[in-house]
């Protein structure tokens, strides 16, 4: 379930990309996309394809022996998606802030999901956290006036760091609920 959803966001990405990659996508990000008329259905789609499978994976877990702190990390990712597109970020400063307040957000939550698969496990797991760092710190010297123009790419690649490392990371058990002592 998680793949496929995550195909579908992936996806309907690049046909967003296919359809109109500019400087202002470079420097505006994904959520170029979002703001477009003739690319907002299509972003929704992939957008609200990436919640489902989220939310399907946080139900999961919830279910499991998992910490609830990690759950309820899934559930905010999941509700970052539709938030995003909510608060169009070209449509004044508030909704500007707002805006980048949930994919901050979502960029920081992703990249403590993805460390805390980590733990005992093969250093080439590591590679996907690496990966959204790397995108993060790419996307962040985007957003204030320091002339990089990224912004799309470092939001990329911080989601497909994401999507690997929760594809591949929770093949095993992900951090365990931990039950506090009875004084």
């Amino acid at each position: 379930m998680l793949a496929s959803t995550q195909l579908v966001l992936y996806a309907s990405l690049a046909y967003c990309v296919h359809r109109n990659f500019s400087s202002i996508a470079q420097s505006d990000g994904i959520s170029f996309y979002g703001v477009t008329p003739t690319t907002l259905p299509v972003l929704s789609i992939g957008f609200l394809s990436a919640t489902g499978g989220l939310v399907f994976v946080g139900r999961s877990l919830a279910h499991q022996q998992c910490a609830r702190w990690f759950v309820n990390g899934i559930f905010l990712e999941a509700v970052g998606f539709p938030l995003l597109l909510l608060t169009p970020y070209n449509q004044g400063a508030l909704l500007n802030w707002a805006h980048m307040t949930v994919g901050v957000t979502m960029a920081l939550t992703s990249f403590a999901l993805s460390i805390s698969l980590l733990p005992g496990r093969h250093v080439a797991r590591s590679l996907p956290v690496v990966t959204q760092f790397a995108g993060g710190v790419l996307a962040a010297c985007s957003l204030p006036d320091w002339h990089v123009h990224e912004l799309f790419q470092g939001e990329v690649i911080l989601l497909v760091g994401f999507g690997v490392a929760l594809f591949f990371g929770l093949d095993s058990p992900p951090p365990p609920r931990v039950r506090s002592r009875a004084t």
